[in-house]
Formats: structure tokens, C-alpha cells, sequence
């Protein structure tokens, strides 16, 4: 009779020991399946942009070498006389105590035997910046290139038939550049936004070079 009650009582807790081993297995199963989800998930990986080297990618201008053997004798004035000036906007004004920026395409043509011309507006304090220079024979097949590789070209200037014709807006600035032969003439402001806006401006100073 003792060894039947001690058998009656031992069954609960050999069901208690099996519910226990059952719960381990499965949390071990868990436990390993997590493990091998984990491996099997590729981690992406995040970088932040290297900020420093777009900034001096984008704000690095090509430049050509410039012939200073051989000087224009072109001023300001002959370039967009005071009245072809005035015929494009009256606010205009030529601001004959203006330098051109450090490091800046206007600087390399000046100190180049070329000229640099600013033109200020009067009533928005916009400015005009005009550069005409020589292009060494040696870079200028080079530099033709670069034109076509940053900025469109455009046919809407009138120019002789080895003449072309180029428009770019980067940086808020709108440049129109033509080339004629190694002539180089470059014209930007702010106030660009189409080739359109420069017409006037670039046929004005293709006509002056052409006297």
C-alpha cells in the first residue's frame, strides 16, 4: 500500500519535470533559430557623404592656359561702349574700381595680358562680369573639350563660322563663353538664367573684336 500511494504521488511531478525539459528544448530551438536568422539577414551598412570632397569637386573650375605673348589692347569701354550699355538694361554701369575674385577665370585672363570689365546694377547691385583673353595654341584643342564637357553648347550667338558657342548655370551663376579661333570671351552674372539673357551683351563685344 505505501509503495502504491508513493507511486500516485511521484506522477505529478514526473509531468512537471517533462512540462520543465519541454519549455528548455524549445527556448534552446528558439535561441538557435534566432542565432541563425541573424546570420542569414545581410546587415546594410550606412555612410554618411564625404561632404569635403563634394565641395571640392563641385567648386573646382577648369582652366586654361592663356597666350600673354599676346595681348589684347581691348578696354572696357570698346568692349560695350557706354551707349550698347545702355541700350541693354539703363541701370547698367560700368564700375571701373572693380577687381576680379581671387583664383576666378576674370583674374587668370587679366593677369594673362587679357581684360577683365565689371558692370554694376545700379539698382539691385547685381553684377556683369565680362573676360576677354588668348588661348594658347597648345591648350586650346584641350580647352574646347573641357567646354563641351561642362557646359552646352548653344547656336544662338552670332558668330563667325569657326566660332562656338557655349552656356552653363552652376552655382547660382549663369556663364555664357564663345570661343573664335583663341579668342576667349566670357560673360556671367547672376541675373543669367538662359543663353537668351546674354545676346545682346555677347554680340556687342564679337562685333568690338572683330574691328
Amino acid at each position: 500500500m505505501n509503495i502504491s500511494n508513493g507511486s500516485k504521488e511521484s506522477k505529478p511531478m514526473r509531468i512537471f519535470g517533462l512540462f520543465i525539459s519541454t519549455i528548455s528544448v524549445i527556448s534552446l530551438l528558439g535561441c538557435s533559430g534566432l542565432d541563425r536568422v541573424n546570420d542569414e539577414v545581410p546587415q546594410t551598412k550606412t555612410s554618411s557623404p564625404n561632404i569635403s570632397a563634394e565641395t571640392d569637386s563641385s567648386s573646382s573650375t577648369p582652366v586654361p592656359v592663356l597666350d600673354d605673348t599676346n595681348p589684347l589692347y581691348k578696354a572696357c569701354n570698346e568692349l560695350i561702349s557706354v551707349e550698347a550699355l545702355y541700350d541693354f538694361n539703363p541701370n547698367f554701369s560700368y564700375d571701373a574700381s572693380a577687381t576680379p575674385k581671387n583664383g576666378s577665370l576674370g583674374e587668370i585672363a587679366l593677369t594673362k595680358s587679357g581684360t577683365y570689365c565689371d558692370y554694376i546694377n545700379l539698382s539691385s547691385g547685381e553684377n556683369i562680369e565680362l573676360s576677354v583673353s588668348q588661348i594658347s595654341n597648345q591648350s586650346l584643342k584641350d580647352w574646347v573639350q573641357k567646354l563641351h564637357e561642362n557646359s552646352r553648347v548653344t547656336e544662338i550667338f552670332d558668330l563667325p563660322a569657326e566660332g562656338l558657342g557655349f552656356f552653363s548655370r552652376k552655382n547660382n551663376e549663369g556663364v555664357a563663353q564663345v570661343m573664335i579661333g583663341n579668342t576667349w570671351i566670357v560673360i556671367s552674372s547672376t541675373s543669367f538664367y538662359i543663353p537668351e539673357d546674354t545676346i545682346s551683351l555677347m554680340s556687342v563685344v564679337v562685333n568690338s573684336l572683330s574691328r
